[in-house]
């Protein structure tokens, strides 16, 4: 899974997880002040009930007019209180109702006994009644008064249970989403971590010199595969470059000892033949006439093997006359008389430093032509493009199959020496077809 997808997945955790706790918080809040807004009418209850309370008790035969209006303005109150609250109480709202039903009967029949002012009893009996009635209502009015608190302190308990509820929700929103955040970093652990590890084991390895180690990959398409991908292909680059150097260090120190073999073979056989000459002819100068001529043969000799020598090393006609008339000589002195060299840019186009790689590839495959394919003819293709310099040989041998031929030292030296320069380079071929080299060498950056 990529990097990307598994941030994608914690961040949408993240989100989900505070989404929870903002709706569970805003609903129990509303759900609280909703409770809050119940509880005070609740209260509000309990007040008007001993508002009642206190009114029965100013109850008197002068006063009961007064006092009834102050009832009736309280009772109304009440009841549309009552009216109010929600369903949830709806029994305690009942239960008071009926209360209300009794208290109101007591104070009205209290009412009627003080407009009748008692005429028709004596006054003991009237005393006795009122007194009934008084305390009547006052027990009534009490249990109200109960009832009123009852409902008050059973929408506080609500309030304090939907805090508890809201408690319980977030911790479980909490637990939640921390699970699914080990879960990812599970994931993120084995897909991320474990990958970095081995990298970072793998280049402690490298580090001691041992680049044969490679980290095992899978078929998966994620950042940290292609990543352990791309340190592999690092290291197979590291060891051809490696065993290109060997390669190079062996080539050098082969061409030196053929150069020795040659000076000690041929140059230096013949500087000690035309040494033993001149000191003989410094004894007797009477045979100088047939010496004379014979040492200079033999300098002539060995000057020409010095500059064959030099210019294999380092053709001078590249710098005295650039690329296009060096690579006309090399085919001239070469035995490749049908060979063709067509050069669509100037030697100035061409930077200098890539005359010796662009002389050295075509040499190399001309001669791989005619050593390995038995070509009769080779052509050379140079052109100057916007993205560096294109080279395109071609020769008429035998050709073989790519992907079953054993690429030798020379295509493997081409190969080099292009990717050395930066360049890029392709080989084309099929029995009885022939080969093409294609090369690409960027201009140098300043």
């Amino acid at each position: 899974m990529k990097i990307k997808a598994q941030l994608s997945i914690l961040f949408a955790i993240v989100i989900l997880a505070l989404t929870a706790f903002a709706v569970t918080f805003v609903t129990t809040s509303s759900s609280i002040g909703e409770a809050i807004a119940d509880s005070h009418q609740a209260y509000d209850l309990t007040r008007d009930a001993s508002t009642l309370y206190r009114i029965s008790a100013e109850l008197t035969k002068d006063n009961h007019i007064r006092i009834k209006r102050q009832w009736d303005i309280v009772m109304e109150k009440i009841h549309h209180d009552l009216d109010m609250q929600p369903k949830r109480v709806a029994s305690y709202v009942s239960s008071m109702k009926t209360e209300l039903k009794k208290v109101n009967d007591a104070f009205q029949t209290t009412i009627r006994t003080y407009r009748t002012g008692g005429t028709d009893i004596s006054e003991k009996e009237y005393n006795t009644v009122q007194y009934y009635n008084r305390t009547q209502l006052a027990l009534i009015l009490n249990a109200l008064v109960t009832k009123a608190n009852i409902m008050a302190q059973s929408t506080y308990l609500y309030i304090e249970h939907i805090r508890t509820q809201r408690m319980v929700y977030l911790f479980a929103i909490g637990i939640v989403s921390i699970f699914f955040i080990v879960i990812w970093l599970t994931v993120f652990w084995k897909a991320i971590m474990i990958p970095l590890r081995k990298i970072y084991l793998a280049t402690k390895i490298v580090s001691t010199g041992d680049i044969k180690k490679r980290i095992e990959t899978t078929e998966a398409h994620d950042e940290l595969n292609m990543l352990l991908i791309s340190f592999n292909a690092m290291l197979d680059r590291l060891q051809q470059l490696t065993v290109s150097r060997k390669r190079l260090l062996n080539a050098t120190e082969k061409e030196q000892a053929r150069i020795g073999r040659e000076l000690h073979d041929g140059i230096t056989q013949t500087l000690i033949g035309v040494r033993l000459k001149l000191e003989l002819l410094s004894k007797d100068m009477t045979n100088k006439a047939e010496v004379l001529p014979n040492v200079i043969q033999h300098l002539s000799q060995a000057h020409e093997e010095i500059q064959s020598i030099v210019k294999d090393l380092h053709p001078a006609i590249l710098d005295e006359r650039g690329l296009k008339d060096a690579l006309r000589w090399f085919f001239n002195h070469s035995l490749h008389p049908k060979s063709t060299v067509s050069l669509k840019c100037t030697n100035e186009t061409i930077p200098n430093t890539l005359y010796i790689p662009i002389f050295r590839i075509v040499q190399e495959a001309s001669n791989n032509a005619q050593r390995h394919g038995n070509a009769t003819s080779i052509d050379v293709a140079i052109q100057c493009l916007d993205d560096g310099v294109h080279i395109s040989i071609s020769d008429d041998g035998q050709g073989f199959i790519l992907e079953k031929a054993r690429l030798g030292n020379g295509i493997i030296n081409i190969r080099e020496r292009v990717e050395a320069e930066g360049g890029t380079v392709s080989i084309e071929s099929d029995i009885g077809k022939g080969c093409t080299i294609n090369a690409r060498f960027p201009f140098p950056t300043a």
